[in-house]
């Protein structure tokens, strides 16, 4: 196309002398043409050499020239308007009779059926799998990986809001060919994952004609980063010097029996504190915990529940003793909360590996007019432990969830705490 104006038209007829042409059967006009189109002109892209038709409504100038979109799919798009209808080019590929037929009768690569995971870390995770029938990895084919989190990886997944990668890219073509020419299975590190997290990861292949089904799809979670604790500092003998735990500062580190001053502290929604299983004084050893003079209000969310539990458990607040899985929490890894005060409020709360003590429960409680309400505990040598005088106002204990823990709840002299609604599982 040499010309920045023009147009063609194809007539079923050749007008006799004198006689106005016939209207045309199918026109294309490009630039600023006045004459024999349909619609508008094309107008050209800077430097363009030929024009194309479209295969669909969709199609652009970089679908047209992209084998894994628009390019083979034929140029059946038409509007009757020359503007709507074709795209211009920087290149020109004629085609004729000779030319292959569009759409082409593709090959369909064959689906990956062993995608699988060989390593997992805390951003990051390696995954492996063979080539498919029809694949032509060697010939500049690609794999496309996609990932999603998700924590149920069964059935039907929607992969709209997948995140994908690429591979090989350009730069990694002749690596990786090389690669997987001479050591099949193919590897891949996907990086940037986010810590602690459920992916569903399936892979699909371009052999350079179509893409391929989705493979057989793979659950992975992350390992949970390790996390720096704040550990409490006593400001006079062992009181705690602070009147609030913050969810920002979580997770806290407990590594000695503190105790809570009559001023009473305050646990904000979503903290989680951490016990250390004991520690030293004068040579004996002692398990950890916290004695509360004053009233404690923990009140959390569904949402974001507060945990009190072991330094060693990592599925809360993260790899507290810096040793990925050597150590495991147990039931008694810790020592317990005692309740010395009146109003204290407990609520959407969990306990986890207390009581080290097996003649005390995580939570003791001495004084009446305190409430435990809709918390959790989980994995206890023993519960609640209850010990104060008869009351007109007693304790309340009601719709908790007590699992794997001995002896839930108990109740010794006058005490007579409101005991309802609350399960009991084995």
């Amino acid at each position: 196309m040499n010309n920045s104006n023009g147009s063609i038209a194809l007539f079923d007829s050749k007008p006799e002398e004198g006689e106005d042409a016939p209207e045309a059967i199918d026109a294309v006009a490009w630039g600023g043409v006045e004459h024999v189109f349909e619609g508008s002109p094309i107008q050209l892209t800077e430097n363009a050499i030929s024009i194309e038709r479209k295969a669909n409504s969709k199609s652009s100038i970089e679908t047209m020239l992209d084998i894994e979109s628009d390019a083979f799919l034929g140029n059946g798009y038409d509007t009757n308007n020359n503007s709507e209808d074709f795209v211009s080019h920087t290149v020109s590929n004629p085609q004729g009779n000779g030319s292959s037929f569009e759409p082409r009768d593709l090959t369909i690569p064959g689906a990956v059926d062993d995608l699988g995971i060989n390593s997992i870390e805390e951003h990051e995770a390696e995954i492996s799998w063979t080539a498919s029938l029809y694949s032509n990895i060697e010939i500049g084919a690609l794999y496309k990986i996609l990932y999603l989190k998700n924590n149920n990886c069964e059935g039907d997944v929607d992969w709209g809001n997948a995140a994908s990668t690429t591979v090989p890219s350009r730069n990694q073509k002749d690596y990786f060919i090389a690669m997987v020419m001479i050591d099949p299975p193919y590897t891949y590190r996907i990086l940037g994952l986010e810590d602690n997290t459920d992916y569903c990861l399936a892979i699909k292949v371009f052999n350079g004609e179509a893409w391929s089904d989705f493979s057989n799809i793979v659950n992975l979670k992350t390992e949970m980063s390790s996390t720096e604790l704040i550990t409490l500092v006593p400001t006079t003998g062992d009181y705690i010097n602070i009147d609030r735990l913050s969810k920002e500062d979580s997770p806290y580190l407990v590594d000695r029996l503190m105790k809570v001053g009559q001023a009473g502290l305050i646990i904000e929604p979503g903290v989680i504190v951490k016990f250390n299983d004991i520690y030293l004084e004068n040579g004996e050893e002692y398990p950890t915990g916290i004695l509360a003079e004053g009233p404690i209000t923990a009140i959390g969310t569904m949402e974001d529940v507060i945990i009190f539990t072991s330094d060693k458990d990592n599925n809360s607040g993260g790899d507290t003793d810096q040793n990925g899985n050597e150590t495991r929490p147990a039931p008694g890894s810790w020592g317990s909360i005692d309740l010395h005060s009146k109003n204290n409020i407990f609520e959407s709360v969990v306990f986890k590996y207390g009581a080290r003590d097996l003649s005390r429960g995580v939570l003791n409680i001495f004084e009446d007019e305190n409430e435990i309400i809709g918390s959790s505990f989980f994995d206890n040598s023993k519960g609640i432990e209850i010990t104060h005088a008869s009351s007109t106002n007693p304790t309340k204990i009601t719709n908790n969830l007590f699992q794997d823990t001995g002896e839930s709840i108990s109740v010794f002299g006058d005490s007579n705490p409101v005991i309802e609604n609350n399960i009991f599982v084995e």
